[in-house]
């Protein structure tokens, strides 16, 4: 990339209010050769579908994309929050470790009281590090998770792009990831294309990580082995989507900027459920549910502490409203907005 499109970048995050200092990678990864090889494996996706891959300094596991520009933005630190994740939860895995000590309060899922310190830095990137610096199976498992954390959001943020969302609505503000900081929607019909765009990208990461991730390591198992392999998978695609939002996503429903967080994973689900991609029969799908639900739920009790676990992977509709409102709102723009894949 030329200098002049790099301050094109710039100039986009600025006038969005977004962080606008780029970071290079071969700076930020001087130390990290496994974010590196995972940098160097999204932007070469990129590059093949014509898009931009870079950083920037924003905080949090977080990312945005740039239609006029093709460009994904992730945040650097993303890399050090994505492998310390993969250390906590590959280490609950093994031993069923919580994070110590617990903290609970405030509007703010415990996750980002237990997670981040006063800089909004992962308080575990140095014991996530030394324990990658070693061979073996735990810290295999580690780089899985927050490769398929990374991937997820990366993904995701070429699905704006890939479906051409942004020359749909012009600009950065309505198709770039939005955060709680903006003022929800005027109008429900804003909010249902908003959503379903959401949606739709979601979808899109999900399937691009079964076809060319998931199903190649599913060849000559047995069924059992299978499961335990796609039930770990829908469990990090759940959490990779608690942990982008501080909240729930239930504020100021419908006109919120982001789907309630419940019907994310409820729309995956049909997916599974309809697409079939893995051709798994209709006992095994529910399975893959029912477990993926637990595991998750497991995870956020014991190791995140958040008292807000079973409640959020329930699904349960606190609202019928919700239900109804996406049935006949959402669900029908769907198609409308995923008709692209370039």
């Amino acid at each position: 990339m030329t200098p002049e499109f790099y301050q094109k970048i710039i100039d986009e995050l600025e006038r969005d209010n977004r962080d606008s200092n780029l970071v290079e990678k071969s700076q930020f990864f001087s130390n990290n050769l496994w974010g590196m090889k995972i940098y160097d494996i999204l932007e070469e996706f990129a590059q093949k579908q014509d898009m931009h891959l870079v950083m920037s300094e924003g905080k949090c596991f977080n990312g945005l994309a740039i239609w006029p520009l093709r460009t994904v933005v992730l945040h650097a630190s993303s890399f050090d929050d994505a492998i310390s994740l993969g250390y906590l939860i590959a280490r609950y895995m093994d031993c069923k470790e919580p994070i110590d000590p617990p903290q609970m309060g405030g509007d703010l899922k415990s996750f980002y009281l237990d997670f981040y310190d006063e800089n909004y830095q992962s308080k575990y990137r140095l014991k996530a590090e030394d324990a990658i610096s070693h061979s073996g199976a735990f810290s295999d498992e580690i780089k899985n998770v927050a490769s398929t954390l990374l991937s997820l959001l990366f993904f995701h943020e070429c699905a704006h792009i890939a479906h051409r969302h942004g020359s749909r609505h012009c600009n950065i503000d309505s198709d770039g990831i939005t955060t709680s900081k903006e003022q929800p929607f005027k109008t429900l019909s804003e909010a249902s294309d908003k959503h379903a765009r959401e949606l739709v990208c979601d979808s899109f990461a999900v399937n691009i990580l079964l076809e060319n991730y998931l199903a190649p390591q599913l060849d000559n198992l047995d069924i059992n082995d299978k499961l335990h392999i796609i039930v770990r998978f829908y469990a990090l695609v759940s959490l990779h989507i608690y942990f982008l939002s501080g909240d729930f996503g239930r504020d100021n429903f419908p006109l919120c900027i982001y789907p309630p967080v419940e019907f994310r994973m409820h729309h995956l689900y049909l997916d599974l459920r309809n697409d079939n991609i893995l051709k798994l029969d209709k006992f095994d799908i529910e399975l893959v549910e029912i477990r993926s639900k637990e595991l998750v739920q497991a995870i956020l009790r014991d190791v995140f502490s958040d008292p807000y676990a079973e409640d959020w992977m329930s699904n349960t509709q606190h609202n019928i409203y919700y239900r109804m409102w996406y049935e006949t709102s959402v669900y029908p723009k769907l198609k409308e907005w995923a008709p692209y894949r370039g």
